[in-house]
């Protein structure tokens, strides 16, 4: 009953200082950020596993992540090993003072023979296939790319290894995987990929009880991100 009573951070609340949770059923949190704007984003270039630095934009976004979680009681940082999430990653763990793991299983979905397009030339080059996809992308992939139920299998697995304890962590990765991320974790089936947005620098929040179970607190905050435009809606 105490646990209903806990403050939690719906869409769009600030996070700054929230990483102590005052709830006594709460074991620790994880904070999952999306890496910031990429060199590919802002070209709106599917990127999957290619490797694209960040833009200007992303570094600034990376330093606001840091200066938003400053303060905040983590234990370390666990990123994707692809270099937007690294350059993302990088000054969080050194404004905290913690350890960088980079993790592969947290890097994006992959998208095989499209990544580099553009989705219009995605869709000229593999019509019917970017149609069926584009109908419904839980059945259907891109040429030599990753389905979304290895996607969630690899993340599941990433996410039992992490680090036990109370130790609030940080998890550094990208559009489709942070969601799929955020539903892996609340037990969710793999079509509630579709449910999250997440933007450029965005946190978002999960709490794990003592009874095993994560709940979700806070969802694709970017209060501590100077005002801009959205970015492109995949990574």
């Amino acid at each position: 009953e105490q646990d209903r009573d806990c403050e939690t951070f719906p869409h769009g609340a600030g996070l700054a200082g929230t990483a102590a949770c005052a709830c006594p059923l709460t074991i620790m949190q994880l904070t999952i950020i999306r890496h910031g704007q990429s060199v590919w984003n802002d070209r709106r270039l599917i990127q999957g596993q290619q490797d694209p630095p960040l833009n200007g934009a992303g570094m600034e976004q990376a330093q606001q992540v840091a200066d938003a979680l400053a303060g905040s009681r983590i234990g370390s940082v666990h990123a994707s090993d692809l270099l937007r999430a690294r350059q993302t990653a990088q000054p969080i763990a050194e404004r905290l003072g913690v350890l960088l793991v980079l993790r592969p299983e947290f890097r994006e979905i992959a998208m095989g023979e499209w990544e580099g397009l553009t989705e219009e030339q995605a869709r000229e080059r593999d019509p019917a296939l970017h149609a069926a996809w584009k109908r419904d992308s839980i059945a259907n992939r891109p040429p030599g790319g990753e389905s979304y139920l290895e996607l969630f299998g690899r993340l599941r697995t990433a996410l039992g290894e992490l680090p036990g304890g109370d130790t609030d962590l940080v998890v550094v990765t990208h559009y489709t995987a942070g969601r799929a991320l955020i539903a892996v974790a609340l037990g969710a089936p793999v079509e509630a990929v579709r449910w999250f947005r997440l933007d450029n620098g965005s946190l978002s929040r999960l709490r794990r009880t003592r009874a095993g179970s994560w709940q979700l607190v806070a969802l694709n905050d970017v209060s501590h991100l100077s005002p801009g435009g959205a970015p492109p809606p995949y990574d």
